[in-house]
């Protein structure tokens, strides 16, 4: 299971890098966006950073940690928090609202969380 996790991030990776060289990229080189057009472009990535962030919630919140240290309930509040404003900020983008505010918004969550882990796992 691990090495399929593992997996899954290198291609999460791999994604999140052909994005930013698209974006970067696509408008000087014309073969890069021959394939996909720029608003599939951006909704890919919206969707991929929610799930990113819904990710990293639950992996904070349900999978143990090696080095076992303690979760407030604020965690576990705010994890939920989270979640809901993941599903909401989904629920919109389906409806057609554009939400790239709230999505880099979802991201900076969701990297902040997970560095408080990292945080509270190798510096206690």
């Amino acid at each position: 299971m691990r090495d399929g996790i593992k997996g899954l991030l290198n291609f999460f990776g791999f994604l999140g890098g052909y994005l930013v060289f698209y974006d970067y990229l696509g408008r000087d080189l014309p073969w890069i966006t021959i394939l996909v057009d720029e608003k599939t472009m951006s909704m890919l990535s919206n969707y991929l950073t929610i799930f990113g962030v819904l990710l990293t919630v639950f992996t904070s919140l349900v999978l143990p940690n090696k080095i076992p240290v303690p979760v407030s309930k604020f965690s576990y509040f705010s994890g939920t928090l989270v979640i809901i404003a993941c599903l909401l900020v989904t629920y919109s983008l389906i409806n057609g609202l554009n939400l790239s505010i709230a999505i880099n918004g979802l991201a900076i969550l969701g990297l902040t969380g997970s560095l408080f882990r990292t945080i509270n796992t190798y510096m206690n």
